[in-house]
């Protein structure tokens, strides 16, 4: 017989036979276990049920994802699945811009360099007073813009909006 195994201060003892003790005890036994893999004809009918409403729960389940396909919708059980698949989507791209936006960084930062290195100081001047300039604009718009998307989605969310996609053109209903 195995030893009890080593313990901390705060489990309880545990007795466990080694796989090679176990092994060794259960072929001991006298006797045939052919008895045990006959199925009884009561086991039998039971799973003969059991797979009977399997093949009509597939079946219907199928019949009923053909259903949802043909009108374009998404069953409620899916929308979680497709709400985790979407953040997962949402994180992933984060993770993308966040490197990509160190290599456009760093490419930015070697272009600035060569062009101060090879433009007199009034050219560099007047090129980041441009490049200032251009950039406030375009960071004023782009804020504006994804702003603008940010509430109309919010809002969605408040008023319980949902999409209902056709091939070619979106659909909103509201729940």
């Amino acid at each position: 017989m195995s030893q009890p195994i080593p313990i901390s201060s705060t489990q309880a003892a545990v007795f466990a036979y080694t796989e090679l003790e176990a092994a060794s005890i259960a072929t001991l036994t006298k006797g045939s276990r052919d008895f045990l893999h006959t199925a009884h004809p009561e086991a039998r009918n039971r799973n003969l049920e059991r797979l009977s409403k399997r093949a009509v729960s597939l079946e219907l389940h199928g019949c009923t994802l053909a259903e949802y396909y043909r009108l374009k919708r998404i069953p409620r059980g899916l929308r979680g699945i497709l709400n985790k698949c979407s953040l997962d989507i949402i994180t992933l791209t984060i993770e993308y811009i966040q490197k990509e936006l160190l290599t456009v960084s760093e490419q930015a930062s070697t272009l600035e360099t060569q062009l101060a290195q090879t433009a007199s100081q009034e050219e560099l001047a007047n090129t980041k007073a441009r490049l200032e300039e251009s950039m406030l604009k375009f960071r004023l718009e782009t804020e504006t813009r994804k702003r603008e998307k940010f509430l109309r989605d919010a809002e969605d969310y408040t008023s319980g909006r949902i999409y209902r996609w056709t091939p070619g053109r979106p659909h909103v209903t509201t729940t």
